[in-house]
């Protein structure tokens, strides 16, 4: 006959311990020679499980290999490496807990750049380029676009000096490397505004005023300049004070105050008094502008005698 027994349930088993690098194996790019990798991103962490529960917080971790290319923390097993010296290398990690060990292996390889390889055939020639031609004139006024190829009649490729109320024009285009144009000119721009000039005039006696020459200069868009009045009182007895006042327009526009005026007063006798008035104006306008400046000056006082009142009025 036959018999059969039934035992009863076995004791459940360990759990397994395991682990893993979060950075492996290590590859570093290389000059041909091997040196020059960069290691700054060599590192990882060393992770370990009890089953299916991580215990890398509370986990042990020690270096088994004698080198000093590679470190890991005793806790939280973060390693990193420098240079192993050879092209291909490997180090090894321990974790323990609770009286188990996990050794992990950590391997590193140089990838190496290639030699130079042969030279290669020359490539055909390629076509002549042009060359960006730049021509100035100094005139008072916008001058006509040029035409034709080289330098053009009334233009020079040297910049030249503006004369008072002259603007320095520049306009450009291409051209072969023989001077033919291959396109056309440019409308010609402001290169460069006189920048500066004087108008001076003459108050003698009180109670008189006097308005300056009129300046005229051209301000490009968006830009900003700071025009002066120079005004000088010689002083008699009893002389007052002279004041002065800038006003601007646009060319053909009405006249209005820059700023507020500014004064001078000679106290006594012989006295010689200079103030400088300056104040800023901005063409806000989207183009070149031509702006009209001059000066107002009066001089006033009761004393008998006379005052030599002189403006010099300036763009700066």
């Amino acid at each position: 006959f036959d018999l059969f027994i039934t035992g009863g349930g076995g004791t459940p088993g360990q759990a397994a311990y395991s682990g893993y690098l979060t950075n492996a194996p290590i590859g570093i790019a290389t000059a041909a020679d091997g040196s020059g990798g960069s290691y700054s991103g060599a590192s990882g962490i060393m992770r370990v499980f009890e089953g299916f529960t991580e215990r890398t917080s509370v986990a042990t971790f020690t270096l088994v290999d004698s080198v000093t290319w590679a470190t890991i923390g005793s806790s939280g097993g973060a390693y990193s490496i420098t240079d192993p010296g050879a092209d291909q290398a490997s180090v090894r990690f321990d974790a323990s807990y609770s009286g188990v060990t996990v050794r992990l292996t950590l391997n590193v390889t140089k990838s190496k750049a290639g030699g130079a390889g042969p030279s290669g055939s020359n490539g055909s020639n390629g076509s002549n380029g042009n060359q960006q031609i730049f021509v100035f004139q100094a005139a008072p006024s916008l001058p006509s676009t040029p035409t034709g190829n080289g330098v053009p009649s009334g233009w020079t490729l040297a910049q030249p000096t503006p004369a008072g109320g002259q603007f320095l024009y520049m306009s450009q285009a291409q051209q072969t490397l023989t001077g033919v144009l291959t396109g056309s000119w440019s409308t010609p721009v402001v290169f460069q505004a006189t920048t500066t000039t004087a108008a001076t005039r003459h108050v003698t006696g009180f109670g008189q005023s006097d308005t300056s020459a009129t300046l005229t200069i051209l301000i490009a868009a968006g830009a900003t300049l700071t025009p002066k009045c120079k005004i000088r009182v010689a002083g008699v007895a009893g002389a007052g004070d002279q004041t002065i006042v800038m006003q601007w327009r646009v060319s053909g526009g009405s006249f209005a105050n820059l700023g507020t005026a500014a004064t001078a007063t000679a106290g006594s006798p012989g006295d010689t008094i200079t103030a400088l008035y300056a104040s800023t104006l901005t063409n806000a306008s989207g183009s070149d502008k031509i702006y009209e400046l001059q000066a107002v000056t009066t001089v006033s006082g009761s004393a008998t005698g006379t005052v030599d009142a002189a403006q010099t009025f300036l763009a700066a």
